[in-house]
């Protein structure tokens, strides 16, 4: 009695533990089966991104020397277009987008007006003499930035891997020169403003790489910090680390 009382019990648990595994199977495939096009790579919407990077400039002068401590500090809004229908977008997308940046140049001399336009003069052994302590030239633009992007599908922590190519150019708001100098025994600033031979226009192409919200972009400026024959020549370009949500 008590052996087939046994056998009724382990066939009763093989039966339940087959009907499990079968139900379970069931569900297995209907998620495998489930098409591609439900998944969900994130909404892409309007934007908006900090920029902090090293400002840098391709020369030929031989006296002039930009220090590290040359930096851009930016912003912009983007209004991010992905390509295809809404209820499954592309990956790849198209946004345009405008904001400001401050371009700032440290270096080891002064610009100076001569019947040419504008002239570099370098301060003999800057860093280790009285009369000048600090010495920058200044920009600011308002930038339009336009860019083709590629975003990947989000992992499980909701990371995308990015990349970005697209086109700036920045018009000219302001341009000065600031000057830290010794005057009667002080340190004083002094400004001088609306460097009319400073390009108007800066424009070039950008290209950008990330992972979630922090992104590195490189740009090269096509056009020349100053005017053709009204300064030294100089081609800015720079890279940047931008904070941002695409």
């Amino acid at each position: 009695m008590y052996i087939v009382r046994s056998i009724i019990l382990l066939a009763f648990s093989i039966f339940l533990v087959g009907g499990s595994a079968l139900y379970a199977q069931r569900n297995l495939d209907a998620t495998l089966t489930e098409p591609l096009s439900n998944e969900n790579i994130g909404d892409n919407t309007d934007q908006f991104v900090l920029r902090l990077g090293f400002n840098r400039l391709s020369h030929n002068e031989n006296g002039f020397r930009p220090y590290w401590s040359s930096l851009e500090v930016g912003y912009d809004f983007f209004v991010d277009m992905p390509f295809g229908p809404k209820e499954s977008p592309s990956k790849f997308s198209l946004a345009i987008g405008g904001g400001f940046q401050w371009n700032n140049y440290f270096h080891n001399g002064r610009f100076v007006h001569d019947s040419a336009g504008l002239s570099f003069q370098e301060t003999a052994d800057f860093r280790n003499q009285d009369s000048v302590r600090r010495s920058k030239l200044g920009v600011i633009y308002y930038n339009i930035p336009i860019e083709l992007r590629f975003r990947s599908q989000p992992k499980g922590n909701g990371l995308a891997f990015k990349w970005a190519l697209g086109w700036q150019t920045g018009f000219k708001l302001r341009s000065y020169q600031k000057e830290v100098r010794n005057e009667n025994g002080n340190y004083q600033v002094f400004r001088t403003n609306r460097y009319r031979d400073v390009n108007f226009l800066r424009s070039g192409p950008t290209a950008r790489i990330g992972i979630g919200a922090l992104n590195i972009q490189g740009f090269y400026s096509l056009t020349g910090l100053f005017k053709k024959d009204k300064g030294p020549s100089m081609t800015p370009w720079s890279v940047s680390l931008f904070i941002s949500a695409f």
